[in-house]
């Protein structure tokens, strides 16, 4: 499901349970020579696997992560897995670092965890669902969370029809859009006709 380098290793999560004839239950790394199990691995479902805080994180649909209880998400560590608090009430399918948080995002669950609806961060004693920005109300799935580098948003795909309120067909982001120079020095002006279509006229300042 998911291919990811940090520290100098390639991390995969899926569903499979070995590799290269080594129990390895949906979490693996490769060091550049050769595949080795990421500490026996997790449950049954791993979905996305995001570098947060100099450790390696992995969302998916589980409950336990190298034998240990670890609801949604869990983190791997030198001497194995260690689950993040309660977990997430949440099926992971997929994660970012945004603000310095970490998000997971999926689908919501009613497993057992903090209740986070389809999306949620981790404040660094819970997990804390995000009621603002476009995962308001945290009944429909997401697929897919991407933070751009550059900019800082973050991107958000999967099967949802709105955003804050608004119409937002399987796609949204989360953050402030920064413009370039010649955009941003502008005056606005929206008027709404009697037929309900909206007009925009606007004046540049060069």
């Amino acid at each position: 499901n998911d291919v990811y380098a940090s520290g100098g290793y390639v991390y995969v999560s899926g569903v499979f349970d070995q590799v290269c004839g080594q129990v390895a239950f949906c979490c693996a790394k490769w060091n550049g020579m050769s595949w080795t199990p990421l500490h026996m691995g997790v449950g049954i479902y791993a979905n996305k696997c995001t570098s947060y805080s100099s450790s390696v994180y992995v969302a998916g649909g589980f409950s336990n992560a190298g034998g240990a209880t670890s609801q949604a998400v869990a983190r791997n560590v030198g001497g194995g897995w260690q689950s993040v608090g309660n977990g997430a009430k949440i099926f992971g399918q997929t994660s970012a670092v945004y603000q310095g948080k970490l998000y997971v995002a999926g689908q919501k669950s009613l497993g057992s965890g903090d209740q986070v609806g389809n999306c949620g961060y981790w404040n660094g004693s819970i997990w804390v669902p995000d009621n603002t920005g476009i995962f308001a109300g945290g009944y429909e799935s997401i697929s897919t969370l991407y933070t751009d580098p550059l900019s800082g948003i973050m991107y958000a795909g999967g099967a949802f029809t709105t955003s804050s309120g608004n119409i937002a067909n399987n796609i949204a982001y989360k953050g402030e859009v920064s413009l370039p120079v010649e955009l941003t020095l502008f005056t606005c002006e929206v008027e709404k006709t009697p037929e309900q279509n909206v007009k925009i006229k606007w004046e540049t300042a060069t």
